[in-house]
């Protein structure tokens, strides 16, 4: 993407790669700084970064997420999901891999402003429906390898469940990742798959990968299904993960269940970090109708 001048205004800026696609979405990048400098408040205009979906109803936004460093070249990388995309096929979703540039003086560059196509990668869900990027989390280096992984949910997978009964793929972070995953959809390239067992489960509305629940080592995985259930559910699926697991599989697994039927337990899902000094990471667990 052109890089633009550092005197343009701000809203010079956001209207100038503004598309104004209907419904097109976007995101919005703000740098972290010491101090926020003369600005008292921030809205789109104002943000150092701004990307925005190719086409009417994309709805690019449903996801970002912060990947770590999955080129290991010392800068950290994101990955945004467009889970209405259509894709390779219709709402198959689609993701979009931007790896940070590293200078010739070694320092991390920044992103420039643009169409979310021109990130370095573009990868999909594997078919019609799967709407595959609808939630994003890093999972830290599961494999070891030096690279940091990420997992994608496809909320309408049903490669190995029911119908709409959900995956979550692990995708493993490389030198060449960008080459790796270019074009290709998520049955080509993942390394890990968790799925859903039952019809209607869409497994995956929210994940988190980047804490360790049993304090083993090794960082586990929570997948909220608000869906599942007849109360909801949250999966907290034990690490290390590696191959195909049936989020039913009570070995592989715990289950925490809402309280009561229809309180969509599950909806958000997240690592707290080590709250109360026991060395294990918390969990938190929404359920929206409780």
């Amino acid at each position: 993407a052109e890089k633009l001048p550092r005197r343009m205004l701000r809203n010079e800026r956001y209207e100038r790669w503004n598309n104004e696609t209907s419904q097109g979405g976007g995101h919005f990048i703000y740098y972290g700084s010491e101090t926020v400098g003369d600005t008292s408040s921030w809205d789109a205009a104002s943000a150092d970064v701004v990307l925005t979906g190719d086409a009417s109803n994309d709805r690019i936004g449903k996801a970002i997420a912060g990947i770590g460093d999955a080129n290991g070249d010392g800068c950290n990388d994101i990955l945004i999901g467009g889970s209405l995309v259509q894709g390779l096929a219709s709402n198959s979703g689609a993701l979009y891999l931007g790896l940070t540039e590293v200078g010739s003086d070694g320092s991390c560059g920044r992103f420039a402003s643009g169409v979310v196509s021109d990130l370095d990668a573009t990868f999909y869900g594997g078919a019609a429906d799967d709407q595959a990027g609808a939630a994003l989390s890093p999972a830290g280096d599961v494999d070891g390898d030096g690279y940091d992984d990420f997992y994608v949910s496809a909320i309408g997978d049903n490669t190995l469940g029911g119908s709409t009964s959900g995956s979550v793929f692990l995708v493993s972070g490389s030198a060449t990742l960008d080459a790796d995953v270019e074009g290709l959809d998520m049955d080509s390239i993942y390394t890990a798959q968790i799925y859903g067992n039952n019809s209607n489960d869409s497994i995956g509305g929210s994940i988190a990968g980047n804490g360790d629940f049993d304090n083993d080592g090794h960082n586990d995985l929570i997948i909220g299904a608000s869906g599942a259930e007849s109360e909801g559910a949250a999966y907290l699926v034990y690490g290390p993960i590696s191959g195909q697991i049936d989020v039913e599989d009570e070995a592989s697994r715990a289950l925490f269940l809402g309280a009561n039927i229809d309180d969509n337990a599950g909806s958000t899902v997240t690592f707290l970090g080590d709250l109360d000094g026991s060395g294990n990471d918390a969990i938190g667990i929404s359920a929206v109708n409780d």
